[in-house]
């Protein structure tokens, strides 16, 4: 009898999609709305698509089809006959079609907001409150605010933290401009790691000033630990001097024993070497036997003793927490700098009404963990019979806490519930996934008894060799990575942490119990051809380019795949079959610029097919000619920008091919060397004529127009870089469309961001993929090839990796939760168990990311890898590369034959030989290729009222409509007169203002604050509110107020008008008035027209 709950431990290739399928449809079949009661959950929103549309075709081929193999097996797991079978799946297809609503197949973000939302009221969340799902867009708004407002004086000691936070990324070899990075270590508060921990962060009440005390008590736990260790080395050195020895008196000098009390004096290292700890059993080893005063200093040595072991006693029992105040003290500032960001974050929240999409596991378990199931089904209205959980092997430790009283409570009433997952395709642990759930927790938290697991070994996607060869690869890294984190942890003094983290360990292995996979039952052994392995290992010392010239081996890697693609080409294989996996974005970037610079440079051959599509890779800004596209904008929009000219120059004649001299180039870098008038007729010789003559008008189009015209004018969609055209018209086209639309804006827009929009392409184009591994799991490849298997096994050392853990030492007990960067320096801290275990953890995430790399091959597998050698030729186990390089010449693939093995002169290992195709290839997607890119002149499209520059430039009184526009914004964020010169250098930096214009700015600021009314509103001595949203009382917002003055019983409301938004301000602080007017003993408002500071009170 079948358990109620089932764990499907799956494999790559091995049917899991196909088996959750199955399983949903022997729960559905039992009654016609039995599928309102199940829910399937899935990690991906296109995994949610792929799994409902896989039932509905499995549903209907059971109904309809004349011979379905998944009818019979239903037959047989139901004990009914097909055409039973058949009729009950007609039956559920159409009331499933017609109650499609009810048809719950979801992701787990998508199932918890729904639960949120029924519990909006209880979570205490207002009335018509969102759920932001762009954290991005949250970190930059904080982020903004912050550098604003960090020159003010109360922020002085968080001004201090991001000035070492920059100078950290300077000596790491970043930019100093840390903005990236800074968000990047926000986003940290987004993690589960931190947010399982977040109530003893609150219990802490951190503050500014209780992070700078931590620091000043670290640094006195520093100063006691080296001074007393000084006293120890100078008492011992003193006791030398008066015995009229010295340091090189002893054997190794400053380098043995006795200099160890030199190293006490001086501050450390304090770390006790071998021969220290040797010196302490044995005082005769401190002098050499050749010493002709050896009795004598054996002596010394031996009154010496007494030093050294009071100093290594007083290291042993102090000296893990003074490598952790060390530690702490390098990384303290990010605590500061998080806690600050925190608050930013939470106030950001209430001001706008959010909640974030991470913070839904945190509210649900406090809701579900209190709630009884039936209530929770009553709040969203739906009732849960039945969990399918796919992919749980990247399921989060909250998410699971969330789904296990619901899960518990279904297996309670003897309903039937299952998850599937496979830890060795565990890639997503940076965004939460645990999968030590799948291996471990769930088990024992389901209890034995009522969980049954089943394995699903057979390999339905792969060609033997590469099923045999995987088998057996999978089974020695692990066992190899194994023994190297044992290599590692016997360092470990502590012994029973010792013990713990072996035991932990085997994890590793365990993991990789059920790699090897059997072939299926319908598997065709006879085949001539059962696939291809091709692993090649390079030595960078024989990597030579085109010309014979040295180069490294990224770029022979490079130049050696145009060559491998036209090889498979000409075997039959297309070019859809091929797909590229990379680690990052980056390498993934390369990969198609390699395919671009070979068409480019018209190595091509007819008969092949070089495109490539990727979602990843395929940036906007890879492009030659959207980039000369933007450096022409960039020109309209500042025409006395020279490197953007040269820039315009060299990308031109680049892309005609037409070649200039170094002479020519430098001028137009350099700005010329006649007048400005002779060089800007320079710069217009070497463009299309028409350029010159339209300037004035092409200044006056709106962005989208001006894209076209501007595409037409340069002939750009005549060259092979249509898809990229297309792409950055769709970008302009949709910026139009949201934000506002003038050219120094867009400019502003695609340096921040737009330059990172990728080109999409139809996924039935026929044409080469590139993506990164994470985003290629759960798909498959006729030929995968891995272009730079280089990968490292332990996190990057310049990266920020942050540990949060709380100091188990009386010194520090108050601390609380406290970050540290993963570094192998907390190995002597009181954080070592944490180093040891994240480095347990990462060590198997690499190992998946090849894992999941080599099982989506179906019959051809490439991959290119440089391996580190030491002098003595040794390869540490550091890298991937290393690891294939240890195990590979010993790899002996099952049923492999002759074509198997390690060639060691030319470093490769493969197994079978390239396939011959004789098969006709199958039929392409019905695409229309364009052999140039239709550009229609703007005379026969419809004109577009512009948003700026040309209509902007009309006077209203005193201002133009831009200068009103920034007058408004300013007017609106200032919040006194002392910032107004830090706030229009900001804006000016923004909106890229030329000094003319940031000083006019400037001069009309001050023309309206000293208007007598104005000056207070800029005052010291009121809360000040900007951009308050009003709430009626039913809870629904109406508007927002630009500037709220209130002090003590009296509040005054100031609004800033436009033409276009004056009479809709004004009716707004004609509610205000009447809304507000019982709060306030005295209620006052103002209108003010920022085009003529014309001041109206309502």
């Amino acid at each position: 009898m079948q358990k109620p709950f089932v764990i499907y431990r799956s494999s790559a290739g091995s049917g899991k999609t196909y088996t959750l399928a199955l399983e949903y449809l022997k729960l559905a079949l039992q009654q016609p709305v039995a599928y309102r009661s199940i829910l399937a959950v899935t990690f991906t929103n296109k995994a949610t698509q792929e799994m409902k549309g896989r039932i509905l075709q499995y549903l209907y081929q059971v109904a309809k089809a004349d011979e379905s193999p998944l009818r019979r097996a239903l037959s047989e797991e139901l004990g009914k006959a097909e055409l039973e079978i058949s009729l009950q799946a007609e039956t559920v297809l159409q009331h499933l079609l017609h109650g499609y609503s009810y048809f719950s197949v979801m992701t787990i973000d998508a199932f918890f907001q729904k639960v949120v939302r029924g519990f909006a009221r209880e979570m205490g969340l207002q009335a018509g409150f969102q759920i932001e799902l762009d954290l991005n867009k949250v970190l930059d708004a904080v982020i903004d605010q912050l550098l604003l407002e960090i020159s003010e004086p109360q922020h002085r000691k968080l001004r201090q933290w991001l000035t070492r936070y920059a100078e950290e990324k300077v000596e790491e070899g970043n930019s100093w401009d840390f903005r990236k990075d800074l968000k990047q270590l926000a986003f940290e508060l987004f993690k589960e790691n931190y947010r399982e921990k977040q109530s003893a962060m609150a219990a802490q009440s951190v503050t500014t000033q209780s992070a700078a005390a931590l620091l000043e008590k670290l640094r006195e736990l520093q100063q006691a630990f080296e001074k007393h260790m000084a006293e120890i080395g100078q008492a011992a050195l003193a006791h030398m001097e008066q015995a009229g020895v010295s340091v090189a008196d002893f054997s190794y000098g400053k380098n043995g024993v006795v200099g160890y009390f030199l190293k006490l004096v001086d501050g450390g290292p304090f770390v006790p070497g071998t021969r220290i700890l040797q010196g302490l059993e044995d005082t005769e080893g401190w002098v050499s036997k050749k010493n002709p005063q050896r009795e004598q200093l054996i002596a010394i040595a031996g009154q010496l003793h007494g030093h050294l072991t009071q100093a290594l006693d007083a290291y042993q029992e102090y000296g893990p927490l003074y490598h952790s105040v060390i530690q702490l003290q390098r990384f303290l500032y990010a605590y500061g700098i998080l806690h600050d960001l925190e608050s930013r974050i939470d106030h950001y929240k209430k001001v706008n009404d959010l909640m974030l999409i991470s913070d839904a596991p945190v509210f649900l378990q406090e809701i579900i963990g209190k709630d009884d199931t039936p209530f929770i089904y009553e709040k969203i209205g739906s009732y849960f019979q039945h969990f399918l959980i796919d992919e749980f092997q990247d399921t989060s430790g909250l998410q699971w806490l969330n789904f296990r009283p619901l899960v518990e409570n279904s297996l309670d009433a003897g309903h039937q519930n299952l998850v599937v997952g496979d830890v060795k395709q565990s890639i997503y642990r940076w965004r939460g996934g645990d999968w030590q759930l799948l291996l471990e927790t769930i088990q024992e938290d389901v209890q034995d008894w009522r969980t049954q697991v089943k394995k699903l070994d057979h390999n339905f996607r792969s060609k033997r060799n590469i099923i045999e060869f995987n088998n057996t690869l999978f089974k020695t890294l692990p066992a190899l990575l194994h023994q190297k984190i044992i290599e590692d942890i016997e360092e470990v003094a502590d012994e029973t942490l010792r013990e713990q983290l072996l035991r932990q360990a085997t994890i590793i292995e365990r993991a990789y119990e059920d790699a090897p996979q059997k072939l299926p039952e319908t598997y065709d052994h006879h085949a001539d051809w059962q696939g291809h392995i091709r692993i090649e290992l390079l030595n960078e010392e024989y990597c030579t380019d085109e010309e014979g010239e040295a180069t490294d081996w990224r770029n022979y890697v490079r130049l050696k795949l145009p060559g491998l693609v036209e090889s498979l080409q000409a075997e039959g294989c297309e070019a859809k079959d091929i797909a590229f996996l990379v680690r990052d974005k980056r390498d993934g970037r390369a990969v198609v610029d390699t395919f671009m610079q070979y068409k480019n440079e018209g190595k091509t051959k007819p008969e092949y097919d070089y495109e490539v599509v990727s979602s990843e890779s395929l940036f906007l800004n890879a492009s030659l000619c959207v980039n000369l596209l933007v450096d022409l904008m960039q020109f309209l929009d500042n025409p006395d920008d020279v490197l953007v000219r040269g820039s315009i120059i060299y990308k031109y004649h680049k892309l005609t091919q037409d070649s200039l001299t170094p002479d020519q180039m430098h001028r137009f870098f350099s700005g010329g060397v006649g007048d400005e008038e002779e060089n800007l007729a320079l710069f217009y010789q070497q463009l299309p004529a028409d350029f010159q003559t339209f300037q004035a008008y092409l200044n006056k189009l709106p962005i989208y127009e001006l894209a076209e015209n501007l595409i037409q004018m340069f002939n750009l969609g005549s060259y092979h870089e249509k898809a990229y055209i297309q792409a950055f018209q769709d970008a302009v086209l949709q910026y139009a469309k949201t934000e506002q639309g003038d050219l120094h804006t867009f400019l502003g827009w695609w340096a921040d961001q737009g330059s990172e929009s990728s080109v999409q392409l139809s996924e039935e184009v026929n044409a080469m993929r590139v993506m990164t591994i994470h985003k290629a799991k759960g798909l498959q490849f006729k030929v995968v090839i891995v272009p730079f298997c280089d990968w490292g096994l332990d996190h990057h050392p310049f990266k920020t990796n942050i540990l949060w853990a709380n100091p188990q030492d009386s010194a520090l007990q108050n601390a609380g939760l406290l970050p540290m960067k993963y570094s192998s320096q907390l190995t002597h801290t009181l954080f070592s168990q944490e180093y040891y275990e994240e480095k347990i953890r990462i060590h198997i995430d690499h190992l998946n990311l090849l894992y999941v790399a080599f099982t989506r091959a179906e019959e051809e597998l490439y991959a290119f890898a440089r391996p580190k050698s030491t002098r003595q030729g040794s390869y540490p186990l550091t890298g991937i590369a290393n690891l294939l390089r240890t195990v590979l010449p010993d790899l002996e693939v099952e049923n492999a034959g002759a074509l198997a093995g390690w060639d060691e002169m030319a470093q490769v290992y493969e197994v079978g030989a390239a396939h011959t195709d004789s098969e006709k290839p199958g039929e392409d997607a019905d695409v229309l290729t364009l052999p140039a890119y239709p550009s229609v002149r703007w005379r026969d499209r419809l004109s577009i009222r512009p948003l700026s520059r040309g209509i902007f430039q009309a006077k209203l009184n005193n201002l133009t409509v831009s200068q009103a526009a920034l007058m408004q914004l300013l007017l609106i964020q200032l919040r006194s007169v002392d910032d107004l010169k830090p706030r229009v250098e900001k804006i000016s930096f923004e909106r890229g203002l030329t000094a003319r214009e940031r000083t006019v700015l400037e001069e009309q600021a001050n023309r309206f604050f000293n208007q007598p009314e104005v000056s207070e509103w800029y005052q010291s001595g009121r809360t000040i509110y900007i951009q308050r949203p009003l709430f009626l009382e039913k809870g629904k917002r109406y508007f927002s107020l630009d500037r709220v003055l209130v002090k003590e019983n009296s509040a005054t409301l100031i609004n800033f008008c436009l033409l276009h938004d004056r009479e809709e301000k004004k009716r707004g602080l004609e509610i205000s008035l009447s809304h507000l007017r019982k709060n306030y003993d005295h209620l006052e408002a103002f209108l003010v027209d920022v085009t003529d500071f014309s001041i109206v009170k309502i």
